[in-house]
C-alpha cells in the first residue's frame, strides 16, 4: 500500500541507536543495517498480528480505542480486525500519510475490515 511513496532511511534510528551524527550504519543483530531506505520510514512500526492480540487482551468488541500517536496505523487496523473501533491522532504529516495508505491498502484487501478515514 506504499507504492509511490519516496524511499527514504528510517526516521531517526540513528539517533535513537545512540548515533547522533550519523556516522556508521547501525546494524541489527542479524547483521542487516538498519538505515536501509524504506518507504515505511516510521522508527517503531508494530506488527499488527500483536495489537490484534494486546486489544483483544483488554477491551471488548464494539468498544472504542484511543491511540494519541497512531504513527503507521497499526492501531486502526488491529482494532478493526477484532471489531473495535479507533479513533487516531497523528501530528506528524508524514506519518499520517503512511497510515493512511496503509489503512487504504489494508482495507482493499479481501474480508479484512471496514472502515472511513477522515482528514
Amino acid at each position: 500500500g506504499l507504492e509511490g511513496m519516496e524511499e527514504k532511511e528510517r526516521a531517526g534510528i540513528n539517533k535513537m541507536m545512540g548515533n547522533e551524527k550519523g556516522g556508521e550504519s547501525m546494524k541489527t543483530g542479524s547483521g542487516n543495517i538498519r538505515n536501509n531506505k524504506l518507504k515505511n520510514n516510521h522508527p517503531t512500526v508494530k506488527p499488527i498480528k500483536l495489537f490484534e492480540y494486546l486489544i483483544k487482551l483488554v477491551t471488548r468488541e464494539g468498544q472504542v480505542i484511543l491511540d494519541p500517536f497512531i504513527g503507521s496505523g497499526t492501531t486502526i487496523i488491529a482494532a478493526h480486525n477484532t471489531g473495535r473501533k479507533c479513533v487516531g491522532i497523528e501530528k506528524e504529516g508524514e506519518y499520517l500519510e503512511i497510515a493512511k495508505r496503509r489503512v487504504t491498502h489494508w482495507k482493499s484487501q479481501p474480508k479484512q475490515m471496514e472502515m472511513r478515514v477522515w482528514c
